[in-house]
């Protein structure tokens, strides 16, 4: 518009990008020259196996040693072992264990359109199809369990775990806890890292 000063600002601009450009490729140039290979990019990303699809049906068992937890329901054996864990050093919560068969009713028709489903379920839920047996929290035998950190808080709220598993999985006091439970036999399921079985009834619990 006449102002010759941002003229020359702009033709600086112009003339510097077009300096880096030929300097790009004239470098591209010089590595190609000693070693065409060094100008490939290969990037391989480890393949983190996330499966947080529910088993549609389980087999498994309903428990008959029934304890509380953080006002959570669940097999006297998670208590146990997060006794142990805690003797350790690692404080944790309970934040699901038995669900009755009418909240689980209830998350089928929320989730899959009616009970029975009438439709994909999604998020994926278990179809409780042969009764308590035959969904993992309904059977007291599964347990949604969180490591504190040294405020006592939760290390990560679940939305960010979802986001990110594989750095879910591997914070410190998670690991810490996923390491104890596994020494005592129970699974953890690939998808959620805060989902505990024992025995294993999902098939991606590990």
């Amino acid at each position: 518009a006449g102002n010759n000063a941002t003229a020359t600002s702009a033709k600086g601009i112009v003339t510097d990008a077009l300096i880096g450009i030929v300097a790009v490729l004239a470098a591209y140039l010089f590595i190609y020259v000693i070693n065409p290979d060094l100008t490939v990019m290969n990037i391989a990303f480890s393949q983190v196996r996330v499966s947080d699809v529910e088993d549609e049906e389980v087999t498994g068992t309903v428990s008959g040693m029934l304890v509380s937890r953080n006002g959570k329901e669940l097999d006297s054996s998670f208590v146990v072992t997060l006794d142990k864990i805690k003797a350790a050093g690692i404080n944790t919560i309970v934040t699901s264990g038995l669900r009755t068969v009418a909240k689980q009713q209830a998350l089928i028709r929320e989730n899959c359109g009616g009970f029975p489903a009438t439709k994909k379920c999604s998020p994926p839920t278990c179809l409780l199809k042969n009764g308590p047996s035959s969904c993992p929290h309904t059977t007291g035998h599964a347990a949604d369990i969180w490591a504190l950190n040294s405020s006592g808080s939760q290390v990560i709220s679940m939305a960010n775990c979802l986001n990110n598993v594989n750095a879910c999985r591997n914070n410190t006091y998670q690991k810490k806890l996923i390491e104890g439970m596994k020494a005592d036999g129970f699974c953890v399921l690939d998808g959620e890292p805060w989902h505990f079985e024992k025995p294993k009834m999902s098939k991606s619990c590990h």
